[in-house]
């Protein structure tokens, strides 16, 4: 989100281009950013849209989109040309049978990260900070083990929100570059569903603070997962704008397809209703038939 500043700055703009009439004034709250990727049938990006070819809702509100940016990044060391990835090791309910495969998708998605990149793995149960150079990354990922304590769906679920919390603080201040987290275990760990708020309030907390965080930091959660129990769908990932990769064969090309969303987006930015509520229902569609549109289905106060 972007400070009460840019208010002033946009109610500049409009008096600098001359016009005679008196406007409102701009609402004095934050503008709200929101990172979408547009693919095609084919799974290809869609790169040339306009402004006008999006219509965002809040709330079931339609609201005008104020600011938009296509955003075009490789990860080379120009300037603003990074992704932010982290790849985040399932250790809780994972077993030893699945660690050789942990490891090997852990190793084939460092494989993309470029030079200007912030990349970096983390493993759930440990201490591991979402940063680093690619030599404490292959480090973590050969030192990967399932975690010998029994599996335990609530402790995992406030982790992995607590992680999500803390990785999308980290990545606030990174500017228009799209940042990803890697969720590579099971459904169960990865993409955990929205919790009842009276069943368990520490629960219910954690994922306020997880969404709200990863909103103000246009942070996606994608899970590279097992079939094996959990959600199939919404929850986490669809929550914050991922996308849920199910085991097959092959999983190379979705990691291929994850750095390729984390590459091409549209920065859209509008003005909230105003509305106060723990959290805003955001709807984005594009005016062109038969493309697929990720983006995040809400965002906290």
């Amino acid at each position: 989100m972007v400070r009460t500043a840019a208010a002033v700055a946009l109610a500049a703009v409009a008096v600098s281009t001359g016009s005679a009439q008196k406007t409102a004034p701009e609402p004095t709250v934050d503008l709200v950013e929101i990172d979408v990727v547009v693919t095609d049938h084919n799974g290809q990006h869609v790169a040339d849209l306009k402004r006008e070819d999006f219509e965002v809702k809040e709330d079931g509100k339609v609201v005008e989109v104020k600011t938009f940016l296509a955003v075009s990044s490789n990860g080379s060391t120009r300037l603003d040309d990074g992704r932010s990835v982290v790849v985040l090791l399932d250790d809780m309910s994972m077993s030893p049978m699945a660690a050789n495969s942990i490891k090997s998708l852990a190793n084939y998605m460092t494989a993309f990260a470029g030079p200007g990149d912030d990349f970096s793995v983390m493993r759930l149960t440990k201490d591991d900070e979402p940063y680093g150079d690619s030599e404490s990354a292959l480090g973590r990922i050969a030192e990967y083990q399932p975690s010998p304590v029994p599996f335990d769906a609530v402790q995992a679920a406030e982790d992995i929100l607590k992680t999500v919390t803390s990785v999308s603080r980290r990545f606030e201040e990174a500017g228009r570059r799209r940042k990803v987290l890697v969720c590579v275990g099971t459904a169960q760990v990865c993409n955990i569903l929205e919790p009842r708020r009276w069943a368990l309030r520490s629960l219910w907390q954690n994922w306020l603070d997880a969404v709200s965080a990863a909103a103000r930091a246009n942070l996606s959660v994608y899970g590279l997962v097992s079939r094996r129990g959990g959600p199939s769908s919404g929850g986490l990932v669809e929550a914050t704008g991922g996308e849920l990769f199910g085991s097959s064969s092959d999983l190379r090309p979705a990691m291929r397809r994850i750095w390729e969303d984390a590459s091409r987006h549209y920065l859209l930015g509008y003005w909230p209703t105003g509305a106060t509520r723990d959290f805003h229902r955001i709807q984005v569609k594009v005016a062109k038939k038969g493309v697929h549109v990720l983006t995040r289905r809400v965002r906290g106060s």
